[in-house]
């Protein structure tokens, strides 16, 4: 009955490269290929609603189903969060405020409900579905969050990907020593990942950052997610193999 893969280091680097390709998938289709913010959110959302669907109806576990919910939620976040930002003209400041309320009237819905992550994943319909909303809250916090770290700290893509790093190891370094408020520290972590995508991918792909562009950083982007996948299926089938044998 698990919906919501293992929290390990695996799912970490997952999470990250996902949200990468995701920065850059977004700008691929709204500047890339001219389809605008609008209608690269309108193309992202349908295919974020049509995965969701399927991750809330299905029983069991999908990694690859879990995996394009993921990457859907960062793919409408960037192209949600620049129409935002730029095309309604509220900045990046107005837009931080906007999703940061946003995110924080999920995570009050979260805390009053009483939902958890649950150890072995199992996760019933309304907190699973609450959980989508707040990744995709998240999603399109992050993206404006980066942006606006990246231009209004004057560290640029470079150093603002390199300060959210720090700041993300030490989220993660805190999981050791936090033992009653594990979600309070899932959930920041989950904050501070997606605008470290966001700038991370942006300095891959922007003319100030490394220049590769939104296909070349795309295409880059994906092949390491999907080596990773690859990696992490490939660990937990060996994990499997040596637990049935072992002697009983």
């Amino acid at each position: 009955m698990r919906k919501i893969p293992p929290l390990d280091g695996a799912y970490w680097l997952l999470l990250i490269s996902a949200t990468v390709f995701g920065e850059t998938g977004g700008d691929l289709l709204s500047q890339g290929m001219g389809a605008g913010y609008l209608m690269g959110t309108a193309v992202f959302l349908s295919l974020f609603a049509v995965a969701v669907g399927l991750q809330l109806t299905l029983k069991t576990e999908h990694p690859l189903l879990y995996w394009a919910v993921i990457i859907t939620t960062s793919t409408s976040g960037t192209t949600l969060s620049d129409y935002v930002t730029r095309t309604l003209h509220l900045g990046y400041g107005g837009g931080v405020l906007l999703m940061a309320a946003g995110l924080g009237a999920v995570l009050a819905a979260w805390r009053l409900g009483r939902h958890e992550l649950r150890a072995d994943g199992a996760v019933p319909m309304p907190t699973e579905a609450l959980y989508w909303t707040g990744i995709l809250a998240a999603s399109t916090l992050g993206t404006a969050f980066g942006d606006l770290v990246a231009n209004a700290s004057g560290l640029g893509f470079a150093g603002s990907t390199l300060l959210l790093a720090v700041l993300l190891a030490a989220v993660a370094l805190s999981q050791r020593f936090v033992t009653r408020q594990r979600e309070l520290v899932y959930w920041a972590a989950i904050v501070i990942v997606h605008p470290f995508g966001a700038t991370a991918g942006d300095y891959l792909s922007k003319p100030d950052g490394l220049a590769l562009g939104p296909y070349q950083a795309s295409a880059l982007l994906g092949a390491v997610f999907l080596a990773a996948l690859a990696g992490s299926g490939a660990a937990r089938r060996l994990a499997r193999l040596r637990k049935t044998a072992e002697p009983q």
